[in-house]
Formats: structure tokens, C-alpha cells, sequence
């Protein structure tokens, strides 16, 4: 049968399936294709503990040549330097060589800024320097603690050794928890010794 051939209503009636087909096909066609849906990439661990967990803080006691002396809040994991900083800074004038700018805090510390420092005495007969001041349980070295009566370079490296393990001490009584150090020793000591 030819177009031609049809009613005016049945050619309305072709006209009008063939724009349903069409038109059922490309909704098809659409919808097979998806949707660009934006990509939402997992927080990583750090920022997810860093939002959700509070920041651990440390309180530090900040005393002696700093221009406000004051028991500080700081961030966990804060150094020396950081103490002072928000002390106000150290005292015009005062020399902080001798002071471990770079050492770790830790929670409950004070942090003493004092012009005490290790005195070199000038060696006998060609021996190492001994020291006469105190020496801090906390930054000495070796050879500080090695000048202290009844610690020789064994236990001195003890100390270090336990330092480094432990963190650092929180009283000078705690020096006696190293192996080697008891009562008698720190008897011996303990007017030498400073955090």
C-alpha cells in the first residue's frame, strides 16, 4: 500500500507513532550514556584524625631569664624554642648558648633558662676538660656526665642511652631509674645536677 494511498487521519496516525519511536529511542540513548557524576575522592587519614581528633597539648612551666615567666599551653611535639617564644622571648643580653634550643618538649616540664652552663676547668697534665658546673640531665653530654663523682663513661653512657629511649627526664630524682645509678650515687650527684 502506498502513502499515497492513506487517509489523512491514518497518515496522522504513522506521523505521530514514528515521533513516539523516535522520540522513546532517544531517551534511550540518553539514558544508557549515564550521567557525568563528579568524583568525590576518601579523605586521607591525616586530614580525617586532624579534623575529627582534638590536638594533644602540653602544658610547660617557662621560668627563670625569659620576659614573661608562665606555665604554657603548646602543641604535643613543640621544642625549646617554642617555650620561650611564648614566654616572650629571652631577656635582653642573655647569651643562651649553652641552652638545647631544639629539644623536645614534653607534658608537665619546666623549662628552667638560667645563665648557670658547663665551666671548663683547665686540664692537668693534658687531660680532657672536667666540668665544674651543673650538668643538665636532660641536654649533657658524655663527658659532662663523665665529670660527675662516681659516673665514669659506662654510665654515663647509660644515661644518654636511657635519654634517648625514655625522653626526657622530668625531675633529676629520675636519674636513678637508669640502670647503675642508686641512692649512694645520686647522693654523690644530685647537688651537680639540673633538667
Amino acid at each position: 500500500m502506498k502513502l499515497s494511498q492513506l487517509t489523512s487521519d491514518q497518515r496522522r496516525g504513522i506521523a505521530v507513532l514514528a515521533i513516539t519511536a523516535i522520540a522513546i529511542a532517544l531517551f534511550f540513548f540518553y539514558s544508557a550514556r549515564g550521567e557525568a557524576v563528579p568524583q568525590v575522592l576518601p579523605a586521607t587519614a591525616s586530614a580525617t584524625e586532624s579534623s575529627a581528633a582534638p590536638k594533644v597539648v602540653i602544658y610547660v612551666d617557662v621560668t627563670g631569664k625569659v620576659k614573661v615567666p608562665g606555665v604554657y599551653q603548646l602543641p604535643d611535639g613543640s621544642r625549646v624554642i617554642d617555650a620561650i617564644e611564648m614566654a616572650g622571648g629571652l631577656k635582653r643580653g642573655f647569651n643562651a648558648s649553652h641552652i638545647n634550643m631544639a629539644r623536645r618538649l614534653v607534658d608537665g616540664e619546666q623549662v628552667a633558662i638560667t645563665s648557670k652552663k658547663f665551666q671548663a676547668i683547665s686540664p692537668p697534665s693534658g687531660r680532657k676538660g672536667i666540668f665544674s658546673g651543673k650538668v643538665s640531665i636532660n641536654s649533657g653530654s658524655k663527658s659532662h656526665f663523665d665529670s660527675l663523682p662516681g659516673i665514669g663513661p659506662v654510665l654515663a653512657q647509660r644515661i644518654i642511652d636511657h635519654r634517648s629511649k625514655n625522653g626526657p627526664f622530668l625531675k633529676v630524682e629520675d636519674i636513678q631509674n637508669v640502670s647503675g645509678i642508686g641512692a649512694s650515687i645520686f647522693a654523690q650527684i644530685s647537688d651537680r645536677l639540673t633538667l
